[in-house]
């Protein structure tokens, strides 16, 4: 009875462990092999059915252990396992892609890994396709054509594109250089987004010098002046002529004579070395000034005693004798005695 029991609960195990790897995909169970070497069971023991057909099975059997044989029950799903007949392991399964160093722009290496295990192995692999982004509108202008492109997302590499035909609308402005009293000037247009310019014109030398004064040299009286100048724009250099005045600037000086020394009058011209001097004789006249005198007596000349204030000589004039004396009486009585 204890045999029967045990070999109920085994049975009964067996099926449970049947069916949780059937479920859950372990190898061991979905592997069939041919009907050789397994055991020959017509009756199942689990549920005793003998009209039941056998599959020829394999124990969880991987890259690194093997298995054994054994017969499933198509009614119930009971293994009977063969005791004897071991079976070889299975060969790696690389179904597991663990990376793969291609890109875009590079071919690269796909690593896969065993299923069953940690085993790896190497293969190489093609470029991957661009990850395109969106549509990018590059507009054409007048000098260039335009393009609708993406670019891949991963490289940056852009696609060739649709292609669109330049505007030919050139924003053209005017570039003019002017011409200078030497060198000619230019006038042509120029397209302010392409850089395309039309033929250009020529605008001749207008010989019109800028002149700029760079010193002078003043006119005089009866003598011309010079004007030197400078082009500004060519270096060029000249003079001009300033009309001389045609009269003198007069300032007189006048020196008065004495009675003892010539005056002048002395001409000279601001603007010139003009000078002319004109000689006063002395005029002999002295301004005497008495300095002492002795008078004149009756019948004796007096002399007067004269120098010029300004020249400082001296002289002498006569006071004429009078000529007569001055005659004043005194009486003196005769007395008796004496004569009066």
């Amino acid at each position: 009875m204890k045999e029967k029991k045990q070999g109920f609960l085994k049975r009964t195990l067996a099926v449970l462990l049947s069916v949780f790897m059937i479920v859950s995909g372990l190898p061991g169970y979905v592997e069939e092999v041919s009907a050789e070497n397994h055991p020959n069971i017509t009756v199942c023991p689990n549920c005793r059915k003998s009209d039941w057909n056998y599959r020829a099975v394999v124990e969880e059997r991987t890259c690194q252990t093997g298995g054994k044989t054994g017969q499933k029950c198509n009614n119930c799903g009971y293994v009977a396992w063969a005791e004897n007949n071991p079976v070889a392991p299975l060969d790696h399964d690389y179904s597991v892609l663990v990376s793969d160093s291609a890109t875009c722009t590079a071919t690269g290496t796909r690593v896969y890994k065993c299923k069953w295990c940690t085993s790896t192995t190497k293969v190489a692999s093609s470029m991957k396709s661009h990850t395109w982004g969106a549509t990018i509108h590059q507009a054409p202008t007048c000098g260039a054509p335009g393009r609708d492109y993406s670019k891949c997302t991963v490289c940056g590499t852009e696609s060739s594109g649709t292609v669109i035909p330049p505007t030919n609308s050139h924003t053209y402005q005017e570039i003019r250089k002017e011409p200078t009293c030497v060198d000619n000037g230019s006038v042509y247009n120029w397209c302010s987004t392409c850089g395309n310019t039309t033929s250009t014109q020529v605008l001749a030398a207008t010989g019109l010098h800028d002149w700029k004064e760079t010193s002078r040299t003043e006119p005089s009286c009866f003598k011309d002046g010079t004007i030197y100048l400078k082009c500004s724009v060519c270096g060029k250099t000249s003079t001009q002529g300033i009309k001389q005045i045609g009269s003198h600037n007069i300032s007189t000086k006048r020196t008065e004579p004495t009675c003892g020394a010539d005056g002048s009058i002395v001409e000279t011209c601001s603007r010139c070395d003009y000078k002319k001097t004109t000689v006063l004789s002395a005029t002999g006249l002295h301004d005497w000034k008495e300095t002492s005198r002795k008078e004149a007596s009756c019948f004796k000349d007096g002399t007067i005693y004269l120098k010029c204030s300004v020249c400082g000589k001296t002289s002498t004039q006569g006071i004429k004798q009078i000529g007569s004396h001055n005659i004043s009486t005194k009486r003196t009585e005769p007395t008796c005695g004496a004569d009066g």
